[in-house]
């Protein structure tokens, strides 16, 4: 899965991830807990 996250006047940030086959149920609730950190970091 990849995931970026781009701001006026910072860097573009991406990341890849790789969750194995856990299934969909959890690769989803990963994708959030990255997604949230992404957001989390970006207005520290």
């Amino acid at each position: 899965m990849h995931f970026a996250l781009a701001a006026t006047g910072a860097p573009t940030v991406h990341e890849e991830h790789h969750f194995g086959d856990v299934g969909r149920g959890p690769v989803r609730l990963e994708c959030l807990r990255v997604a949230l950190r992404l957001l989390r970091e970006a207005v520290s």
